[in-house]
């Protein structure tokens, strides 16, 4: 099945803003310190998906507007997620969770590596968690009915995240202004939104 990467305009930064200001705190933290509007948006899709009504939804629309059910859009979120994690061992991608807490019985359980801050729950992929199988099941185990943030960033050269289960606010917000891409579930939840900062922009098409 073949893809194409759609550009989207205001509409879908403002999409991107409202998820954000429901987000938990690193979410709200990337709205407070990067501004949505600069940058780029971009949807992966099916080729034979009508772009041109891609870029002409409404923020509601976005939302809830249903696009494919082929699994190509998590696809094409999940290698950008493993070429993000490819290029440094500082590189990490972090998943909110919106609906879960960690006293829940069930987080006993879960295998997917997982850090807290207080009563909220973030999915943390490493270079070291980089296979398609690991990235999969963290996705599909942090996205919630309603509401599903994540964000491609990085930690300071020399942390050591070993054994390290809990997350302060100001090592989220560190994380939040370090983040690079943002994105979002979109379409009735069959595809993502993914915001990159104006400097990633530059970069890539430089090619550094």
């Amino acid at each position: 099945m073949n893809y194409q990467t759609i550009r989207l305009g205001a509409e879908a930064k403002n999409y991107i803003i409202k998820c954000l200001g429901m987000g938990l705190t690193m979410g709200r933290s990337i709205l407070r310190q990067h501004d949505i509007n600069t940058g780029e948006v971009v949807a992966c899709l099916d080729d034979f998906v009508d772009s041109e009504r891609i870029q002409q939804l409404t923020v509601e629309s976005l939302r809830w507007s249903s696009v494919s059910d082929t699994g190509l859009s998590i696809d094409c979120l999940i290698d950008s997620i493993i070429e993000h994690l490819s290029k440094s061992d500082a590189n990490v991608c972090i998943l909110e969770d919106a609906d879960s807490e960690p006293q829940f019985t069930f987080m006993q359980k879960e295998t997917s590596r997982y850090m807290v801050h207080e009563k909220e729950v973030y999915f943390v992929l490493t270079p070291a968690q980089r296979s398609r199988k690991e990235i999969d099941a963290a996705l599909i185990t942090s996205q919630s009915l309603w509401l599903f943030i994540g964000a491609m960033t990085s930690i300071p050269e020399g942390t050591n995240w070993e054994g390290k289960k809990e997350l302060s606010k100001e090592e989220l917000e560190d994380l939040a202004a370090r983040a690079e891409k943002v994105f979002v579930a979109a379409f009735d939840r069959e595809g993502y939104l993914m915001w990159s900062k104006p400097e990633v922009l530059e970069h890539s098409r430089s090619g550094i």
